[in-house]
């Protein structure tokens, strides 16, 4: 076979190629993957649609925020502040999962955190049916109270929403700090009314040094790092928690026992 036959069938492969017909024996075995698996794949790589995410969890987090603010009020209000300490916790949870969204890098991490949130709010629904009715609460002023905490969270004059601070890298150190401060704030109380909360105390101080780690996961953007302190803090609160709910009990028993010797 001459070169110039040569060059001939190299056109013609290059003409087909061009038109879109595929070479046999050049045709690449493509196996199509299962469609959500296409989705996560692509969704993965597209920085601007993890950002749109992200912008969409700290939106959803400062609605959420309001509303529990508002219930938390109310229910602090009527149950003369105890009803309102669960409600607290579950909030804090909540906040501590939204404000680590910002340093996340793949939909699967923040679509597992929007599930985290999910279930927290959920969760947060049912203590409030629960201490609505330890408290006999009126709806109406439960609706009420909740609308005047989402009016709260409207666009300024230069049209910042004031719950944009929830998208900043610094939000969950903000969140960490402010879950300490009611921790000591909870137990100084409990304190002044006779509880011994030296455990509680010292689950409190372990939570407290965790900040430094927080802080080293923060500024170097390290997700991974993050994700494995929130989870050692979310352990030590459940016992903090635990803990607490005893120092609770010992409290009622007290004030029952206080009660009855009032009237006898």
């Amino acid at each position: 076979m001459n070169r110039q036959v040569i060059f001939r069938i190299g056109v013609c492969l290059l003409l087909l190629v061009a038109a879109g017909i595929p070479l046999a024996s050049a045709a690449p075995q493509f196996i199509p993957l299962p469609v959500q698996q296409q989705q996560n794949l692509s969704l993965q790589d597209n920085p601007a649609l993890i950002s749109a995410l992200k912008a969409h969890a700290v939106d959803l987090a400062g609605y959420q925020k309001a509303r529990m603010d508002g219930v938390i009020s109310y229910i602090t209000n009527i149950s003369g502040g105890s009803g309102g300490v669960d409600l607290q916790m579950i909030q804090e949870d909540y906040l501590a999962t939204a404000t680590s969204i910002p340093l996340m890098g793949t939909v699967d991490e923040i679509d597992a955190a929007r599930n985290d949130m999910g279930d927290l709010t959920r969760q947060f629904s049912g203590e409030t049916k629960a201490q609505m009715q330890i408290f006999n609460g009126s709806m109406a002023d439960l609706k009420s109270s909740i609308n005047d905490s989402l009016a709260s969270v409207g666009e300024s004059a230069d049209g910042v929403k004031s719950y944009a601070w929830l998208g900043s890298d610094a939000a969950r150190l903000q969140v960490f700090d402010i879950a300490v401060m009611q921790q000591n704030e909870l137990l100084a109380s409990l304190s002044s009314q006779g509880i011994d909360v030296s455990a509680a105390q010292s689950v409190s101080d372990q939570i407290a040094a965790q900040r430094t780690v927080l802080v080293n996961a923060l500024e170097n953007h390290d997700d991974v790092a993050l994700t494995a302190t929130n989870a050692v803090i979310k352990s030590l609160n459940q016992q903090f928690r635990a803990d607490i709910a005893t120092y609770r009990t010992q409290l009622g028993i007290q004030l029952t026992v206080a009660a009855l010797n009032l009237g006898s």
